[in-house]
């Protein structure tokens, strides 16, 4: 019903934010932050963001360093 669909649209967000958040960190691998996440691979982290973001994990922690600079 609406509201699981509203559950899981807060959730996805929450979701994205911590995607955000841990690549900002540089120290940390994209591998490390999908496990942490707990995706199975890289590959699934990888398609996950694509989906969601419309880049690879690596052009997002790209894209969030440039916006930092600025």
């Amino acid at each position: 019903g609406i509201r699981d669909v509203l559950v899981s649209r807060g959730l996805g967000d929450v979701y994205k934010r911590q995607i955000l958040s841990r690549l900002n960190y540089d120290f940390i691998s994209i591998k490390e932050v999908a496990y942490e996440l707990g995706f199975g691979s890289a590959a699934g982290f990888n398609k996950y963001c694509k989906n969601n973001f419309g880049c690879s994990p690596s052009e997002l922690r790209q894209e969030i360093k440039k916006k930092q600079q600025k």
